[in-house]
């Protein structure tokens, strides 16, 4: 009897010890990574009230003039802060612009963002768990 508990200990401590070793880590999510995407999408509705009320993009837009243009209407400087800490890189997209966010280390892109949609960033390449290299500034 005592041997046959003595077995069933092993092989729980053995399934156990297997089971730790097959485990799969999972970094914890970035939150201001999580929280940039609510950035871009209040950009994107800043940008369309510029639009409506007479304003248009420089056909030269790059990121620089972007956020010249974003200053004046966005209030909240720490959000701008947060999104212009990372690497950024505007175009101009037609009549509206496309924003590439990407990671600081790693230089994938984290968000792809169209003007053109204010409600959702087009493509949360991160989030996908796509990994798609930026393109060179």
């Amino acid at each position: 009897m005592k041997k046959k508990r003595n077995l069933c200990l092993l092989l729980v401590f053995c399934v156990g010890l297997i089971s730790s070793c097959c485990h799969v880590y999972v970094p914890p999510v970035d939150q201001d990574v999580t929280a940039l995407e609510e950035y871009l999408i209040d950009f994107s509705k800043k940008i369309a009230g510029f639009q409506m009320t007479g304003g248009s993009l420089p056909t030269d837009l790059n990121s620089d003039k972007f956020f010249a243009i974003l200053t004046p209407l966005y209030s909240d400087d720490e959000m701008m802060r947060k999104v212009r800490a990372y690497p950024v890189i505007v175009t101009p997209d037609g009549e509206s612009y496309a924003l590439i966010l990407c990671d600081k280390e790693t230089r994938y892109i984290l968000y792809r963002d169209l003007g053109k949609t204010i409600d959702y960033v087009d493509f949360p390449y991160w989030r996908q768990g796509d990994k798609v290299a930026c393109p060179a500034k």
